[in-house]
């Protein structure tokens, strides 16, 4: 579902950006006439863009949300140590205790 996320963020941005982007080369073709035509030219690009920028941005947070909540965790690598024999007892055990954890004998430093 992340990556499904990451697609759709990329497209419906490249999508909005292209819709911004015709809406605003439309109307730098047209001529205003007069002052009034002018100022309504220039209201309907402010408002041509927070359109796009609210149609771009409410779907975009919901899928940053999902994108987040379904992102896979990082696998931690965990290193399993080899278990070494007791030479006093015959038990296995793990680290590197200076006594048996089971006899309670000293373990010899050249085993280590």
């Amino acid at each position: 579902m992340y990556k499904v996320c990451k697609v759709l963020i990329i497209l419906w941005t490249v999508f909005c950006a292209f819709g911004l982007l015709y809406g605003l080369y439309n109307v730098s073709n047209i001529e205003p006439t007069n002052e009034w035509e002018e100022t309504g030219i220039t209201i309907g690009i402010t408002f041509g863009i927070l359109f796009w920028f609210l149609l771009w941005f409410f779907p975009i947070a919901g899928l940053g949300i999902i994108a987040l909540l379904t992102k896979p965790k990082d696998k931690e690598i965990k290193v399993v140590e080899k278990p070494k024999l007791c030479p006093h007892c015959g038990k296995y055990y793990t680290g590197n205790p200076y006594y048996c954890p089971f006899c309670g004998n000293k373990i010899s430093d050249t085993l280590k």
